[in-house]
């Protein structure tokens, strides 16, 4: 695990962080990071992860920290931000749903690579 989250401070690596902070204090934090898409004419964005602490749901610092990728989004040319949550995530799903107007029909699947 610790590789994993020291890969995000390595300069090769093109992941990004944001951090939301309340008087002083972290409250939410979001991952993301663009790569080659074959369905784009250029970049595209995935958000890896969101976590906004529990005291400070529903007072914005998710939707704030999803417009600013949003917007680095735009300032470099990606083409897309998308990102992927659990079917029965519903508050968060209420919060994505107002921003993108729903989903894009797409289910998502992954395999797990043994020894790996």
């Amino acid at each position: 695990t610790e590789f994993l989250w020291r890969r995000i401070f390595e300069s090769g690596d093109p992941v990004a962080c944001l951090v939301a902070e309340v008087e002083g204090s972290v409250v939410g934090i979001a991952h993301y990071f663009p790569h080659a898409d074959t369905w784009e004419d250029g970049p595209v964005c995935y958000l890896e992860d969101l976590f906004v602490d529990e005291a400070h749901r529903e007072s914005g610092v998710a939707t704030g920290l999803i417009r600013e990728i949003h917007r680095r989004c735009q300032d470099h040319g990606w083409r897309l931000l998308y990102w992927t949550t659990k079917a029965d995530n519903t508050r968060a799903r209420s919060l994505y749903d107002a921003l993108t107007g729903g989903t894009n029909g797409h289910v998502v699947y992954d395999m797990e690579i043994p020894g790996s």
